[in-house]
């Protein structure tokens, strides 16, 4: 075993004994440990942590996953630890490998598929006011052209992908959606007398 695994089960065994669970950390630094060892590198270098992290398989695709960046972040992690034990040790920086999550196409939900989502959520949801609210809730989105994702995300009324093209994908309005919902409300404050 050489002094790098050694130092890597003491850092697992550390992080495990303070409640970490580590579960990418348990699986991407033996092969770190490994590469470094392969290359003859006695600690842990930006150079090294980055050459490793940027080996990254591709996709089926062809795409660059998000594989690089979480090596990095686990090679970070073990480089603080051994910077305390080995003054070579290098700690590569925050940013250097920044991770970016890709962007998703949006599903775009058919006037079929959102009555659908109307109807479930009036059956299945057994307080009719929260049933009420979940079937406005999905009409304005439907209606608005809105769609979650993220605060800075979110579009009034057309949903563009492209420049130059747009996606509008209306159903009921939100006034019958709000008529909808203030019967629905109604009924439930009658239920409740």
């Amino acid at each position: 075993m050489s002094a790098l695994e050694q130092a890597l089960t003491d850092y697992l065994h550390l992080r495990h004994s303070l409640g970490h669970e580590l579960a990418e950390a348990g699986w991407l630094l033996p092969g770190f440990v490994a590469w470094l060892d392969a290359h003859g590198s006695p600690t842990v270098t930006i150079e090294a942590a980055l050459a490793w992290a940027q080996q990254a398989p591709k996709s089926p695709a062809g795409r660059v996953t998000t594989v690089g960046p979480r090596r990095m972040t686990a090679a970070r992690g073990f480089a603080r630890y051994l910077s305390g034990i080995d003054a070579g040790t290098e700690v590569p920086p925050l940013g250097l490998m920044p991770r970016r999550a890709p962007w998703r196409r949006p599903f775009i939900y058919s006037a079929a598929d959102i009555d659908v989502l109307l109807e479930l959520a009036r059956r299945t949801i057994v307080s009719p006011l929260r049933a009420a609210t979940y079937q406005t809730l999905i009409g304005l989105l439907a209606a608005s052209g809105l769609f979650s994702g993220g605060q800075d995300q979110y579009k009034w009324g057309v949903f563009t992908d492209h420049p130059g093209r747009a996606m509008i994908n209306y159903s009921p309005s939100p006034r019958e959606v709000l008529h909808m919902w203030r019967a629905c409300a109604g009924q439930a404050s009658d239920q409740q007398r």
